[in-house]
């Protein structure tokens, strides 16, 4: 039973390795794609649709074989638990600082979610002076800049 695994695996490595050598192909053409006439645009477009054809079996080809494999990694309900697996952090504080951080994140970020959605629905408006009060401005007074030529005479000696 474990060698067929193992053949499994092998096989599926070696798929991996081959539907990478394919998209790199890809690439490859697309960036050596400079043609001239529609002849050499013809051609290239037919070596490029073999090439996305050899990807597509490729990565079927991988996609059937892993489902045949057996999972390794236990479900979890979310990624961040996964940080606990790693056995060289086990000594150390770094797993539980990640998952404080990453908590934190999301709740920064669903806080931002709520306020954008608040400041969404609201509209903002400027008040009028008449909604101040008699004789209260809502401008402020412009503060001149210190420059030399405003300074009393006094302060500049």
């Amino acid at each position: 039973m474990g060698d067929q695994e193992a053949e499994k695996l092998i096989h599926a490595i070696k798929l991996t390795q081959k539907l990478r050598g394919s998209v790199t192909k890809v690439f490859t053409d697309l960036s050596n794609g400079q043609t001239s006439t529609k002849e050499e645009e013809k051609e290239m477009l037919g070596d490029l649709q073999k090439s996305l054809l050899s990807i597509h079996d490729n990565l079927s080809d991988l996609e059937k074989i892993s489902q045949s494999l057996p999972s390794t990694v236990h479900q979890t309900s979310n990624n961040i638990s996964l940080v606990l697996l790693d056995p060289a952090t086990d000594r150390t504080q770094l797993p539980s600082q990640l998952i404080h951080a990453h908590k934190w994140t999301n709740k920064v970020n669903r806080l931002a979610d709520y306020a954008c959605q608040a400041l969404q629905q609201a509209t903002l408006r400027r008040t009028n002076k008449s909604q101040v009060g008699p004789g209260l401005s809502t401008k402020r007074q412009r503060r001149m800049p210190p420059v030399a030529h405003n300074i009393p005479a006094r302060y500049l000696i």
